[in-house]
């Protein structure tokens, strides 16, 4: 994985992350959208998937050096 890779991989997580705990768990549970939770969330939830993006990045590397057939 590259870090191209684990950028995206980070981002799609934090995007799905922010839409699920902001707007559709709300909208499911009938609580109304706090969007001032919404905007203060978003930055902290980019932080956590890039973080995320490069942990997996970090095991798929792991991984990948352990399935690795010695010479």
């Amino acid at each position: 994985m590259t870090n191209q890779g684990a950028i995206v991989l980070g981002l799609v997580w934090a995007t799905f992350m922010v839409l699920y705990t902001q707007l559709l768990s709300p909208w499911l549970s009938g609580t109304p959208i706090d969007y001032d939770k919404l905007i203060l969330s978003i930055p902290i939830w980019l932080a956590t998937g890039l973080a995320f993006g490069f942990v997996m990045k970090y095991l798929a590397i792991r991984k990948e050096k352990r399935n690795q057939i010695p010479d």
